[in-house]
């Protein structure tokens, strides 16, 4: 666990006295500090590979539920929800990818509503592939299922 302190009880002892200090309070069960959020991502998400038009769904949980928000973002910009993609609880569900519109790297971040804290996760990609291609005014288009 990690622990946070205020700077006044950094400051209050020496580097070695509030080592031991900090020691003995624990050990009585007091701490001059308080600890810090130690949730963490049971599930991160992971990388997807998917046909363009099918169906994809970004997972993250954390240890912990209670007094959690989240929420997720694309190439570092606060995702937005519409009727084709958008988050479900802690998850991402995309239906019917589109490789225009859903690459990039997502990221899930969980935040403690209480203290603020948060957590990133790892970053996950999704490799979406054409089945075939179509061609409109010389521009190719993909095609999925």
């Amino acid at each position: 666990m990690r622990w946070v302190c205020r700077g006044s009880d950094v400051y209050m002892f020496g580097r070695d006295m509030l080592f031991n200090f900090g020691i003995f309070l624990v050990i009585v069960g007091l701490h001059p500090c308080r600890p810090l959020d130690d949730f963490y991502f049971s599930v991160q998400p992971e990388d997807a590979t998917a046909v363009a038009g099918q169906n994809v769904t970004l997972q993250c949980r954390s240890s912990r539920e209670a007094s959690l928000r989240y929420y997720w973002q694309q190439n570092g910009r606060a995702f937005r929800n519409t009727s084709r993609r958008h988050q479900v609880g802690s998850s991402l569900v995309f239906t019917r990818v589109d490789p225009e519109k859903d690459g990039g790297h997502f990221t899930c971040i969980a935040e403690n509503t209480t203290t603020g804290f948060s957590l990133t996760s790892r970053g996950a990609t999704i490799d979406i592939k054409c089945q075939s291609f179509r061609r409109s005014n010389g521009a190719s288009i993909c095609i999925g299922t």
